[in-house]
């Protein structure tokens, strides 16, 4: 069997300084860490929503149970239609615990009401309500190891562009958007400093 995430560094993957006082998120930490997870929250989160969680996404879990992230860029391969350029740009994983309202996979209930196709697990918000990542099963079924997904819904079809082939490859991906330039307006452009 494969190990997976070998020689991660897990202590620093979240961001927790975000909750000191003085910060944007002060106060809100209950809201993105969930309770830390075990067996029984991991079965009840699979029968709910009908996909076995990959075992990258529980082992990066067992260190927190959701949360903000310090690594917040993945780079793609081909341009996102909503930003035009080759990357996606986050701030925190979803956990499975439903009394973390804001950052668990139990939002994928209301995505799909809202018209979010029902394909996978949706773990991270991005810029807007209408963009999200997902653990994308249609190629792998909902027992399989889903690729990671960006998908856009406005209206119409939805637009969906795989961007990774899993979740470790696409958590081992995350950069620091500190080593890119920015221009005026925050947009990242993807030039090494």
């Amino acid at each position: 069997m494969n190990q997976v995430f070998k020689d991660f560094d897990f202590e620093n993957f979240w961001d927790n300084s975000s909750f000191q006082q003085g910060e944007f998120f002060a106060g809100r930490k209950s809201l993105f860490i969930g309770k830390p997870i075990n067996d029984e929250m991991i079965k009840e989160l699979e029968q709910s929503l009908g996909y076995q969680l990959p075992k990258s996404y529980l082992e990066l879990l067992k260190s927190q149970n959701g949360g903000l992230i310090q690594e917040q860029l993945f780079i793609t391969n081909n341009p996102i239609s909503l930003y035009e350029a080759c990357y996606i740009s986050m701030h925190q994983i979803g956990g499975i615990d439903k009394t973390a309202k804001n950052c668990s996979l139990y939002q994928c209930e209301y995505l799909i009401d809202y018209g979010f196709p029902n394909i996978g697990l949706y773990f991270a918000d991005l810029a807007t309500d209408h963009d999200w990542l997902i653990m994308d099963y249609r190629e792998c079924g909902n027992n399989g190891e889903p690729q990671i997904s960006y998908i856009y819904v406005d209206g119409g079809e939805p637009e969906i562009q795989v961007i990774a082939k899993d979740f470790e490859t696409f958590i081992k991906g995350l950069k620091n958007a500190d080593e890119f330039e920015c221009d005026d307006d925050n947009c990242v452009y993807l030039i090494d400093k």
